[in-house]
């Protein structure tokens, strides 16, 4: 069996032929893991591996690394090399409030009599889960939230424009946002409970936090293929409603690069449903 180098700086190539027998050992393709990149030497690296720069907005990851087909774990490890910041981050629930200024229209609901809230789920991850919610929260319960036996968290730091208070450890919550929700719930209801206690003293471990300028399309396939994976939180119709923009806007380009007629798109009626796409230019 022969494996070409597709991806040069991420899968080490190999060669290993005559492998007739099923009990002879079969190399497998190795990735880099937790290497450590700079991001000047990524946005080196990007120009071999994706279509697009790196910090730039792209219709759909797909189109970021159309050369990466099928997805999964080959894809997972691209994204993960350019925009893990970290693997392994430990995120802290609550900044006191005697030391920590709060502002902004999220201010008043981020306070909590334990200080302030420095998690919030992300603009991006709109789901509707109050039943999964409530269900979660009565686990919550009994077992905590304990990251160590389940997906990580996905998490991204919240720019300084959209930060409701000063410390820079706020991040939005991609990933295990309606697990982190009914943690909460049930921290209101139960503030003593050792099982949630333990938390708000050593914070969330384990958690994956992503690059500062990580573009949408990244941000939204973490949190497609973190859902995808719980029974309860797969992608659903309010997820489907919030991302119709982005699919109609990728669908045009996709018509575009393929040099495909785009007279119909002067129909006003295509306008009036998908509304600022452009499709009435």
């Amino acid at each position: 069996m022969k494996f070409q180098k597709s991806f040069a700086s991420s899968v080490v190539a190999f060669e290993e032929c005559g492998a007739k027998d099923a009990n002879v050992n079969v190399s497998v393709v190795q990735f880099e893991g937790d290497t450590e990149y700079t991001e000047e030497t990524l946005e080196k690296m990007c120009m071999k591996e994706m279509a697009v720069y790196i910090w730039d907005e792209c219709p759909t990851i797909a189109s970021r690394f159309p050369t990466c087909e099928g997805g999964g774990a080959l894809l997972g490890s691209f994204v993960g090399k350019y925009y893990f910041r970290s693997r392994s981050h430990t995120q802290a629930i609550f900044a006191p409030l005697d030391t920590t200024s709060i502002f902004g229209p999220l201010a008043e609901e981020m306070v909590t009599p334990w200080g302030v809230l420095l998690l919030r789920r992300a603009p991006g991850n709109r789901v509707g889960e109050g039943v999964n919610r409530d269900r979660y929260e009565k686990g919550m319960y009994v077992k905590g939230f304990h990251l160590e036996s389940r997906s990580a968290m996905i998490l991204l730091e919240v720019p300084d424009c959209e930060r409701w208070c000063n410390d820079p450890r706020a991040r939005w919550v991609y990933g295990a946002a309606t697990c982190w929700e009914s943690w909460l719930q049930a921290k209101r209801k139960q503030p003593n409970n050792p099982q949630l206690t333990i938390s708000e003293k050593i914070g969330f471990p384990r958690c994956i936090d992503l690059r500062p300028k990580t573009p949408s399309d990244i941000r939204s396939w973490c949190c497609n293929q973190w859902n995808s994976n719980q029974s309860d939180s797969e992608f659903n119709v309010v997820q489907y409603a919030a991302k119709i923009q982005d699919y109609a806007t990728g669908f045009l380009q996709h018509m575009s690069d393929n040099g495909w007629d785009l007279g119909f798109v002067r129909d006003t009626r295509c306008e009036s449903r998908f509304p600022n796409t452009g499709m009435d230019q």
